[in-house]
């Protein structure tokens, strides 16, 4: 491991993205909870979430290699850059990630313990984030999708319709392994909701909230080193951070 401490450059620009990402995810996850999508905004708030999430992805590989080599090394084609040399797709930077923190060494808190569990084992999680795939591209200055935005929902409705009925979570966490701290977290923002079945977007948002929650929780715990809980602080909500406090 390397010493992996910031300038007052960094830190702030770690401080700024961070907190860019959190606002992405915020908006997003809460216009898609409130039932707010119509297809008016559905492509603008879909969008919102994909380069929320993919901003966050980048923020933690980043992390992964100034705590690994000493460089963060973010652009593709960089010196000695841990990077391929083509930019990584949504689903591609979702593997790294999880891969790396499944690796991490010991001393996580059960709550970022079982959000990696519940990541790693919910095979709903990937297909929603390759579904955002299709939102992300085309912000990446690379060639546009060959999907249609109503492809490209069809892979969110999709997503859906392959994902087995959420059953209630016991007072340790949820059957795919969500930590009670989360679960607590999203009980709240459904107080308001009695539907027994999640739309498409809620079941959407509730996905990206548990990658956004988890990587939050890793960096605290230490698992991107000293930086990484800097990048905690700014890209959790105030909620969580006092929670956890």
């Amino acid at each position: 491991m390397f010493n992996s401490a910031l300038s007052r450059q960094q830190d702030l620009e770690l401080r700024y993205r961070s907190a860019v990402v959190r606002d992405l995810l915020a908006t997003g996850v809460r216009v898609a909870r409130s039932g707010g999508l119509s297809e008016v905004n559905r492509d603008s708030v879909t969008t919102t979430l994909a380069v929320g999430l993919g901003r966050l992805y980048e923020i933690v590989l980043g992390l992964r290699n100034l705590n690994l080599y000493g460089r963060w090394a973010p652009q593709p084609g960089d010196t000695g850059s841990t990077y391929p040399e083509t930019r990584l797709d949504l689903l591609s930077m979702h593997d790294a990630v999880f891969d790396f923190l499944s690796l991490a060494p010991h001393g996580l808190t059960r709550a970022a313990g079982r959000g990696l569990s519940r990541i790693n084992t919910d095979p709903a999680v990937p297909r929603f984030v390759s579904a955002l795939g299709a939102y992300w591209e085309p912000t990446q200055g690379g060639r546009a999708s060959s999907q249609s935005t109503t492809g490209a929902w069809n892979g969110i409705e999709d997503a859906v319709r392959q994902t087995p009925e959420e059953h209630a979570p016991d007072l340790l966490g949820g059957p795919n392994g969500e930590p009670a701290e989360y679960l607590a977290w999203r009980r709240a923002a459904r107080a308001s909701r009695d539907s027994e079945q999640s739309s498409a977007s809620e079941q959407l948002a509730d996905a990206v909230e548990a990658i956004w929650f988890t990587l939050g929780a890793c960096g605290r715990d230490g698992a991107l080193g000293h930086p990484g809980e800097i990048f905690a602080a700014e890209v959790l909500p105030d909620r969580t951070v006092s929670a956890a406090a």
